[in-house]
């Protein structure tokens, strides 16, 4: 039988005043003083016991932001963990393999996706006879008798398999030390851990962040973990420490660059002269110059490039002056170059010795430009589509220096050559006067 609810009467129920609620207001809170030294209720801002879950139910920024710092530290370490396995294991027989076993279901794929629904349904209704299923005499021998010649004990093989297998493994942290970077897999575990290590120093965990990197360079120095070691070591009051670091990157050499310009011109620091500042401008300018070029006009060239974070992580796999190209454009959208632009008086310092400065081998600096993305006047011929890739998904590098050749003939056009000759001139002289930029 069920139960009906009790009505409460009309007659015996009297109106809540203002004084009921407060009353009752009180009597909770009371209730929650009693339990205030569980884990759910505690003190808020003003004053008042509550629960956590009501003042946290909408985070603040702050807490948002390092929700998403965290998770993002978390997502590298579970793909620095999981390459760190195949690196620890590697089989390069295997590891062929499993790329080649890949590469032909992509293409697989590529073709499936490129065929229409009505060709999809015909090939699906199509059979395929090495999958049909023979019965009585049709049968092969070898699906009948245990016996035959023919017939493969899969388990004795996947043992032999494995033997061998085990027999090819190395360890390649171990046999690999400052070589790494030379095989695929090598760089992709170096590509993690340098996303793990930028997002420790996003995270403000700089010490991690400096562990990891001076770890990582023992691996491979010309990666870039220079760069964030020496970073990690002013961001921990070390500058001791960083003249130790060797920089072997083209980011560790900016670097240096920008700690010894610091160092001499804003902190006058004892021992620090502008020779040796200067010396390490012109190490950083021939591991690149294009990037010194990039200081010194860096609205022109700003204007010019395009699809910069399509070469992300790519000069490291390329050489000569493609590498060059790649590693220029790809420092340009970093968040490096803040320091050289917030550094008082540095770019112009830059632009002083990228104009007039001269090379060990002869010749200035932006003759030296002129050779990489094309001599001034000469067309650089751009292949691909536009979209940064040509043929077969490989990078246009020629489009990326084309952009970097117009940003030449733009700096050229702005009279920034002839106007520093000029102002030599005017120095020497008082009122000299130049024809065409040249000395009279």
């Amino acid at each position: 039988m069920a139960k009906t609810k009790k009505r409460r009467n009309p007659a015996q129920a009297s109106a809540w005043g203002k004084l009921e609620h407060e009353a009752a207001r009180e009597r909770k809170k009371e209730g929650l003083g009693k339990k205030a030294k569980a884990k759910s209720v505690h003190e808020n801002k003003d004053g008042e016991l509550t629960y956590k879950r009501e003042e946290f139910a909408h985070d603040t920024k702050d807490v948002k932001k390092k929700a998403k710092a965290k998770a993002k530290i978390e997502l590298w370490r579970r793909k620095v963990r999981e390459i760190e396995e195949v690196v620890k294991n590697y089989d390069e027989v295997e590891y062929k393999r499993g790329k080649k076993e890949e590469e032909a279901r992509r293409l697989d794929q590529e073709k499936w996706d490129s065929k229409s629904k009505i060709e999809r349904r015909v090939a699906a209704r199509q059979l395929d006879p090495t999958k049909w299923k023979l019965k009585g005499a049709a049968k092969p021998a070898q699906e009948v008798y245990s016996e035959d010649v023919r017939y493969v004990d899969k388990y004795a093989l996947d043992l032999k398999n494995s033997k061998e297998s085990h027999a090819r493994m190395e360890n390649l942290l171990v046999t690999r030390q400052g070589s790494l970077g030379e095989l695929e897999i090598g760089r992709t575990y170096l590509d993690a851990n340098l996303g793990l290590a930028k997002a420790l120093m996003g995270a403000g965990k700089v010490a991690g962040a400096g562990k990891l990197a001076e770890r990582m360079g023992k691996l491979q120095g010309d990666f870039g973990f220079d760069d964030i070691e020496i970073r990690c070591a002013l961001e921990c009051n070390m500058p001791s420490k960083v003249r130790r670091i060797k920089a072997d990157s083209v980011w560790g050499k900016w670097a240096m660059a920008l700690v010894e310009f610091v160092s001499w011109h804003e902190l006058e620091e004892e021992g620090s002269t502008e020779e040796g500042a200067r010396a390490r401008l012109r190490e950083a300018l021939e591991g690149n110059v294009l990037v010194g070029f990039y200081l010194s006009f860096s609205e022109i060239v700003d204007d010019c490039l395009e699809l910069q974070e399509e070469l992300e992580g790519k000069g490291r796999e390329m050489e000569g002056e493609d590498k060059m190209v790649a590693e220029a454009v790809e420092y340009s959208c970093s968040e490096q170059v803040g320091g050289w632009f917030g550094t008082d008086m540095a770019v112009e310092w830059v632009r002083e010795e990228v104009l007039t400065g001269e090379r060990e081998g002869g010749g200035g600096w932006m003759d030296r430009v002129k050779e990489i993305v094309g001599v001034e006047g000469e067309e650089v011929e751009v292949q691909g589509d536009g979209e940064g890739e040509g043929e077969e998904g490989e990078i246009d590098m020629d489009m990326y220096r084309g952009m970097l050749n117009t940003a030449l003939e733009m700096v050229a056009e702005s009279g920034v050559f002839g106007g520093e000759e000029r102002g030599d001139e005017m120095g020497e002289g008082g009122d000299g006067t130049s024809d065409g930029g040249t000395s009279s």
